[in-house]
């Protein structure tokens, strides 16, 4: 019975084609118009298990308390001036694209940092820095009126002169000449070269903590995609090598 029923069935198709032909387009428009209609996707997992069950609630609760939906971008650099001035570049870059990205967080960096910074050392610390940028009154001014490489040089004569003068120590003079040094060296042989002051002021190297920033990215998500922060996460990259020096 079900070789005969095949056979007509094959008999049918051979005798009208275009008939046939027809008739599976129109199902398959039907079928598609009806998947578009019917059928979606929602991949957002918090959603896999109802909503009524005690736990998934206070879970919920939490969710909404402390939102946990970000992307955490790290930023190293040589110095401290370059991290952060590579952290807020990538910030700004992070925060045009409204449509991808809600919220752009520095937590270690950026305008209150920068006005408030001394209040997060400790008290000793504060009171070195701000003695030595008090000694540094001269060299600030130079720096100020000229940032070039001339000025640069023009301040340390200053260190000279204080040495000529006994004000300082031959030895106070080592470590910065030595920065210097060694900054210029790299320069003449086309290395990458860095030189920061505020670890000529600190007076000793910067610790990893201070060459590494975090920023928190909260993405905008895409619960119909397969991938919901597919697009947040290539709009970070791009902004990435935007920002990253030619």
């Amino acid at each position: 019975m079900l070789k005969a029923a095949i056979v007509r069935i094959v008999d049918f198709c051979t005798r009208f084609p275009w008939w046939v032909l027809a008739a599976v387009l129109v199902l398959s428009a039907a079928s598609a118009d009806y998947a578009v209609r019917h059928f979606a996707i929602k991949t957002d997992i918090n959603d896999l298990i109802s909503n009524q069950v005690p736990w998934t609630q206070r879970a919920r609760q939490y969710m909404d308390a402390f939102p946990q939906n970000e992307i955490m971008v790290v930023v190293d650099a040589p110095t401290p001036e370059l991290v952060d001035q590579a952290a807020n570049k990538l910030a700004e870059a992070l925060q045009m694209r409204h449509d991808l990205i809600r919220t752009v967080r520095q937590p270690q960096s950026g305008s209150f940092f920068e006005r408030n910074g001394l209040l997060f050392l400790p008290t000793d610390e504060v009171v070195r820095v701000t003695d030595g940028l008090a000694r540094a009154d001269a060299l600030i001014e130079t720096l100020a009126a000229d940032p070039s490489l001339r000025g640069t040089l023009d301040a340390l004569t200053f260190g000279v002169m204080g040495v000529q003068r006994k004000e300082l120590k031959l030895d106070d003079m080592t470590r910065p000449m030595t920065l210097a040094a060694d900054t210029l060296e790299d320069v003449l042989a086309g290395r990458p070269a860095s030189f920061s002051w505020r670890v000529l002021a600190s007076g000793k190297p910067a610790e990893p903590r201070d060459l590494r920033r975090f920023i928190e990215v909260e993405p905008v998500l895409d619960f119909t995609a397969l991938q919901p922060g597919r697009a947040a996460t290539s709009a970070g990259m791009a902004a990435i090598r935007s920002s990253m020096p030619s």
